[in-house]
């Protein structure tokens, strides 16, 4: 199994060191770098090459959320994990639209934490029990202007369109990614939802308008 590199932003410093000493307990995960300034993230991930970045909502100069739509532009398969303390459902939502991987409440525990790092890194999604249910109570989350497209789809789900283009069955695209058919129907799901189709000729079509299949 190949190591998680993991990078951790939060302008608290005691917060990267224990995140830090926290991750690096875990088989096959690895902290490359903590930042104490959301500023400087782009020349780190050039240099260091993350699978994963976990970073603090709550930040100077711009905040987690802002940072997250900003490197989702430049770096689409990137994943990124939004910690929070607040329960905000548009917060939520919007972590959501932009692309982010996963979201978790700071008061996570390190069973959680580990979860969330090795789901995400998988290409899958990861939102916290808390975070969902307020997703689901919140507002619609698949209102997407078409040019949220790009950085809105998840590696997975790209994973998933392409086999959907080549009608493959959803046993088929599970045995494929090895992964269980209710998550593909769930990631089915999310990609209608976030592309505003109804069926997988909706998704065909996107596909072939947005140079996805060959992508």
């Amino acid at each position: 199994m190949s190591e998680i590199k993991v990078i951790l932003v939060d302008d608290h410093q005691i917060i990267l060191d224990s995140l830090k000493l926290l991750i690096n307990l875990m088989d096959n995960i690895s902290v490359v770098s903590t930042i104490n300034d959301p500023r400087p993230v782009e020349t780190r991930i050039n240099e260091d090459k993350p699978e994963l970045i976990i970073m603090d909502y709550s930040m100077p100069y711009i905040n987690g959320l802002e940072l997250s739509m900003k490197l989702k532009m430049r770096y689409p398969d990137i994943n990124i994990i939004l910690l929070s303390v607040k329960d905000d459902p548009a917060t939520i939502n919007h972590a959501y639209k932009v692309g982010c991987s996963g979201f978790l409440m700071k008061s996570v525990n390190r069973e959680e934490l580990e979860t969330a790092i090795r789901t995400v890194s998988k290409g899958d999604m990861y939102y916290s029990p808390q975070a969902m249910q307020l997703i689901m109570a919140g507002e619609d989350v698949s209102a997407i202007d078409e040019s949220d497209y790009g950085y809105a789809l998840t590696k997975r789900e790209k994973e998933i369109i392409h086999l959907i283009v080549q009608e493959l069955s959803t046993i088929e695209i599970a045995q494929k990614l090895n992964i269980s058919p209710g998550t593909v129907e769930t990631h089915r799901y999310n990609i209608m939802r976030k592309l505003k189709v109804k069926n997988v000729v909706g998704i065909t079509k996107f596909a072939l308008k947005a140079g996805l299949v060959n992508d």
